[in-house]
């Protein structure tokens, strides 16, 4: 699998992807809402990389959509669609849905 995307635009707002530093802890990724910032352990098999972007990803989604963790799942599913497409059709993120396509093969 290739070297992780760079970043990632959610509704104009560029998300940078990076390998997680050394750490303790047992996360495989990490969102940092506060500094635009995706981090995913570099030491993982490529199926877990790819699902541990795309889970940090959705933390994104949720903190950019604005929703609360009493969302209803209607709310969350409709801005879920509608934040996913803006991604899949956003030509700046051909490096990013590249890396993702790269796992198939």
């Amino acid at each position: 699998m290739e070297k992780l995307p760079s970043s990632v635009h959610i509704i104009g707002q560029r998300v940078r992807i990076a390998e997680m530093p050394e750490s303790e802890d047992e996360n495989l990724g990490l969102f940092l809402a506060d500094k635009r910032l995706i981090y995913v352990r570099d030491d993982l098999l490529p199926e877990v990389m790819a699902d541990t972007l795309i889970h940090e990803f959705l933390h994104a989604c949720f903190y950019f959509g604005n929703l609360k963790d009493d969302s209803k799942e209607e709310d969350i599913v409709t801005v879920f669609a509608s934040l996913i497409l803006g991604v899949l059709k956003d030509p700046r993120n051909q490096e990013f849905l590249g890396w993702i396509n790269e796992i198939r093969h």
